[in-house]
């Protein structure tokens, strides 16, 4: 692989390669990964050290939690500097977020989010770099935000802090459907439905308006159906005919009147409405559409390697990545990036097929029909030239009682207490203090793959077990450093299996 030139600061840079920081910070990290494998007695040369991926999945408060209590017990258990990259979607990218603020924290913070529309749908962000991985166009993480032009920054604006990146790879309710979907999941009674569909009302003509459509329909619905709510005690009359579609700055001024009005009369019932505030807020970033919108740094280039649909318009969404697909394996999956092992907690659905479709090497995945709902705590899948993946379900037959977990744990829903957090951090770490050994096992198979690997491209035979001293020997001979080798000559011709 060669190292990519380094852009000019405010530039894009279109090309597959990595960022030279980033090629730098992995040659410092694997001296810390190889020093962490001759504790564990797992031996390499340093020219062999496996690519470790760890990969939180998305999930809210139960997928930042989940992380943290995981990242503990590896450390734990002695396995956390065996890790090269973590990555994560959605809510374990909180925990990514707190762990970066400190200065110590060595290992690389690679978070996600979704951009709506069409073309590349997988965006990276990276201390370094974010962009679109499949396509391989990127921008320096600090000019993110910023106005470009046909490549060069146009516009400086102030770089995102970290919680609004927080926010952004966590904005589900930036898709609008996910708005609808979330709300008619919340209805659970008569009395519930009606709040809702109060809600439900105020979403489509907020979307009416924005869309320069006349919302006169709805907006008698939402106030019949307030005025139902408050047994005939507030009536809510909205004055469409004053509004005028064509001036956007009086569609924005009746947005907000709307809003402000339909909340006001909600707060009459707030002992039913406990997260009055919360909607309220949601709705104002609705009026404004500011979920996350930014500049596109791809406006206007002319670059053929780059999707049509990504150079046209001069701003565009992003959105949580967890909406298409809860776990980031495509970053990972960069070829540059050479991943030999992933570590996946939690979710991986659709990977596989979406990864076929997208003809990006994965293994073949094989789970049981009985294990779809009640899935054991450990998996392993492998493929011909392809990463082997770990497949840890944070919810499984070993470690709890996975339906009252999940009704526990929902991914919205009010904050955890302190004793909810203690439990779900508990339960996260049996996973990986019950499998230490497993995963011990796998990582030593990964060291064995890309010692063989290495030995393949500088032409010397490697033979896995009985033969390896044969390697120790010419490996010796040609000074290419290589672990010491003591089997004892009973076990030559009856090798054990580990």
């Amino acid at each position: 692989m060669i190292a990519s030139k380094l852009q000019k600061s405010g530039e894009v840079r279109i090309g597959q390669s990595l960022h030279m920081k980033e090629d730098k910070f992995v040659v410092e990290r694997k001296k810390t990964v190889f020093q962490s494998l001759q504790k564990l007695k797992i031996h390499c040369s340093k020219d062999a050290v496996p690519n470790i991926a760890l990969l939180g999945s998305g999930g809210g408060q139960r997928a930042m939690v989940a992380l943290l209590g995981s990242l503990v017990q590896l450390d734990k258990a002695g396995l956390l500097d065996c890790i090269l990259y973590l990555s994560g979607v959605s809510g374990s990218t909180w925990c990514m977020a707190s762990l970066y603020k400190e200065p110590n924290w060595s290992t690389k913070l690679d978070t996600h989010c979704k951009q709506q529309g069409d073309g590349d749908p997988w965006f990276e962000i990276s201390p370094h770099e974010a962009g679109y991985s499949l396509t391989g166009a990127f921008v320096g993480t600090s000019h993110f935000g910023s106005q470009f032009h046909k490549g060069s920054k146009k516009k400086h604006q102030p770089e995102m802090d970290m919680l609004y990146l927080q926010a952004l790879c966590g904005s589900a309710l930036a898709d609008e459907e996910e708005i609808k979907k979330f709300l008619w999941e919340k209805i659970k009674d008569p009395l519930a439905e009606k709040f809702y569909q109060v809600l439900i009302d105020l979403v489509d003509a907020n979307l009416f308006v924005l869309n320069g459509n006349n919302p006169s329909d709805l907006d008698q619905s939402l106030g019949a159906t307030l005025n139902d709510l408050s047994g005939g005690k507030h009536r809510l009359m909205f004055p469409t005919e004053k509004l005028n579609l064509a001036d956007k700055q009086d569609a924005k001024h009746y947005l907000n009147q709307h809003t402000e009005d339909v909340f006001n009369n909600l707060s009459h019932l707030n002992s039913f409405w406990p997260d009055l505030k919360m909607w309220k807020c949601i709705f104002e970033c609705i009026n404004h559409w500011t979920w996350g919108r930014n500049y596109n740094f791809l406006h206007n280039m002319n670059d053929k390697t780059v999707p049509s649909d990504l150079l046209e318009s001069e701003k565009r969404d992003y959105e949580d990545a967890g909406l298409l697909l809860n776990s980031p394996y495509f970053s990972v999956l960069r070829e540059e990036r050479n991943i030999d092992l992933i570590i996946s907690l939690d979710f991986m659905r659709e990977a596989a097929e979406m990864c076929k479709k997208l003809k990006i090497p994965f293994p073949e995945v094989n789970i049981p029909n009985e294990d779809v709902k009640k899935p054991k705590d450990f998996y392993v899948f492998k493929g011909q030239n392809t990463p082997t993946v770990i497949h840890i379900p944070l919810f499984n037959v070993v470690n709890c009682e996975i339906e009252t977990w999940r009704n526990k744990y929902g991914t919205f829903q009010n904050p955890y207490n302190a004793k909810m957090i203690s439990d779900l951090m508990k339960v996260a770490g049996k996973n990986i203090s019950n499998n230490r050994e497993k995963l011990l096992e796998q990582i030593a198979a990964a060291t064995v793959t890309e010692t063989a690997d290495v030995c393949k491209k500088l032409n010397i035979p490697f033979f896995p077990l009985q033969s390896v001293t044969k390697t120790h020997k010419r490996c010796e001979k040609v000074n290419i450093p290589f672990p010491e080798v003591n089997i004892p000559s009973e076990d030559l011709k009856k090798p054990k299996d580990f």
